[in-house]
């Protein structure tokens, strides 16, 4: 039996705490949240026992830990961590500074430590098929990249000021997924962006909530991505690879896929609505993987350095939208 621990109890510390409860051969032992009502709530859903951060680095039954707490905590639990010997899981980011998120690294680096972020979109069935009919280059070589997310609705106003902003913490998910498919280095980032969704949001959220990136990769490849916080169809989100053969697209998943066709034309059910139903398979599948890796002792798929070269290009996108004028990346 491999033991884990949970750090962080709130929405998606649940949604892994679910994930674990499906995988064999795995439990969750402890839970940490200094919100009891928070970890009465997973302990009752998996059977854990709630525990304080140095009891649980303490114990040596515990292979893994899953941080899921607010973003500010996440470098100083990975390097604790790690220094404890434990394989970690890190819900994105490692941190919206790039020189604290490069030291956590070489902290983990320095002690040969596990670190997996939580990039769930690769696990995606769907984005996993394009990845797949991209590397195999059938349709010939990929030439341009549309990205499109956009939330049913905005988050509170105190999420967004602790977020690190839109580009590090929504259209993050979209730099990762952008590198991962073209599979080279991102050269340029120009960003727009504004708040049209609801214009208190620049002051009371110091942030925005509708923007436009445009990347080129070192060898030329175009890639768009188109971000709102606003989208009445439901929770949005698609991918268009244009390769030299073919157009490649995956769609926005709905709720079921029964077509309803009759004399007033022709209904589809409406899309997901939330993020955690959207990708509910696709969490399963991520923390599967962390649990393959920390017992077979390879590589995961997503590493601390897919999340600095994701922070990377938000860091550009922050710059660019501030200056007006295209941005150069170096990692």
């Amino acid at each position: 039996m491999i033991d884990l621990a949970l750090l962080g109890a709130g929405r998606i510390g649940k949604v892994h705490a679910e994930a674990i409860s499906t995988i064999g051969d795995v439990r969750l032992k402890y839970v940490f949240d200094p919100v009891e009502e928070a970890a009465c709530s997973v302990i009752e859903q998996c059977g854990a026992v709630a525990a304080s951060l140095e009891h649980i680095l303490d114990d040596h039954d515990i292979r893994g830990v899953l941080i899921c707490t607010p973003s500010d905590q996440h470098a100083e639990q990975i390097k604790l961590s790690v220094l404890a010997g434990k394989a970690v899981f890190c819900e994105k980011p490692i941190s919206t500074n790039l020189e604290t998120t490069r030291h956590t690294l070489e902290v983990v680096e320095r002690n040969e430590g596990m670190l997996m972020l939580g990039f769930q979109r690769r696990f995606d069935k769907h984005f996993s098929a394009l990845k797949r009919k991209i590397v195999d280059q059938t349709y010939g070589l990929v030439e341009q990249i549309l990205i499109i997310s956009r939330d049913p609705s905005p988050p509170p106003y105190s999420y967004m000021k602790a977020s690190g902003g839109l580009f590090k913490d929504m259209t993050i998910h979209d730099f990762d997924m952008a590198r991962w498919l073209v599979d080279e280095p991102i050269a340029t980032v120009y960003a727009t962006g504004q708040a049209l969704v609801d214009p208190t949001t620049r002051i009371e959220g110091d942030d925005i909530d509708t923007a436009s990136v445009l990347m080129t990769t070192v060898s030329d490849k175009q890639i768009t991505i188109l971000n709102s916080r606003r989208a009445s169809v439901g929770y949005d989100q698609r991918i268009e690879a244009h390769c030299a053969k073919a157009t490649l697209q995956v769609n926005s998943v709905r709720e079921d896929s029964v077509l309803v066709l009759d004399q007033t034309g022709i209904s589809e059910s409406p899309l997901e609505n939330f993020f955690m139903t959207r990708y509910k398979d696709a969490y399963r599948a991520e923390m599967a993987h962390f649990v393959d890796c920390l017992i077979t002792g390879s590589a995961p798929l997503v590493t601390g350095t897919d999340g600095l070269e994701a922070l990377v290009l938000a860091e550009a996108a922050g710059e660019s939208l501030r200056s007006g004028r295209q941005v150069s990346c170096q990692i």
